[in-house]
């Protein structure tokens, strides 16, 4: 959907299963955030699609979601949060905050 190549996958599977830092971990995850903020921006500029939610994106992408929820399980074990990672983030200030409402409540 969002034009995430399988090789982002892989390295980003392959910073966490070689327990490279916590650094590693986020630089891979930077494909995925800055793909979920261009598909965000996107669907807001398209105002009609997006009052309705008729477009194939969804705000709350399962995709990046999964990505995010399982990358927390390895930031957890280092005691701290990936949520920590996409709040830092400044490109898209909508994106990070959908994305940090969306973990904040999956994780209570």
């Amino acid at each position: 959907m969002m034009g995430i190549s399988t090789a982002s996958y892989l390295n980003l599977a392959n910073s966490m299963k070689e327990e490279g830092g916590v650094h590693d971990v986020q630089y891979y995850l930077l494909p995925f955030l800055n793909a979920y903020e261009v598909a965000l921006e996107t669907a807001r500029s398209k105002k009609y699609h997006w009052t309705r939610l008729l477009m194939p994106f969804h705000p709350v992408e399962p995709d990046i979601l999964s990505v995010l929820t399982t990358s927390d399980v390895w930031f957890k074990r280092r005691q701290t949060r990936v949520i920590d990672f996409v709040r830092g983030r400044a490109e898209s200030r909508l994106a990070s905050k959908v994305l940090s409402d969306v973990l904040e409540t999956l994780d209570q």
